[in-house]
């Protein structure tokens, strides 16, 4: 995992939805709740910054393409990418 600074993962974080009355807390891409302080953690408000646009695909490694996103999104769509990339996806059988 990339090593971002506080500063750079706050400025991340506040693109999320934030939850009125629980500061801290926001709603991800796919509506998972993130909580700030569990950033890189694979607990149940955990989250990683993710490529809105992957790098393999041609993504910009800057924060124009990062969003904040619940680590179980960010495993499962990287797993997905990954199997279409190798073949592996099961699609078109």
């Amino acid at each position: 995992m990339v090593a971002y600074s506080e500063t750079y993962l706050d400025l991340v974080f506040s693109l999320v939805r934030q939850i009125p009355g629980r500061p801290g807390f926001g709603y991800d891409c796919d509506n998972r709740i993130i909580c700030r302080t569990e950033y890189g953690l694979y607990s149940t408000y955990g989250w990683h910054v993710d490529h809105i646009v992957p790098t393999i695909l041609g993504g910009d490694d800057g924060f124009i393409n990062h969003r904040p996103r619940h680590w179980q999104g960010n495993t499962a769509a990287g797993g997905l990418l990954g199997g279409i990339l190798s073949g592996n996806s099961g699609f078109g059988r």
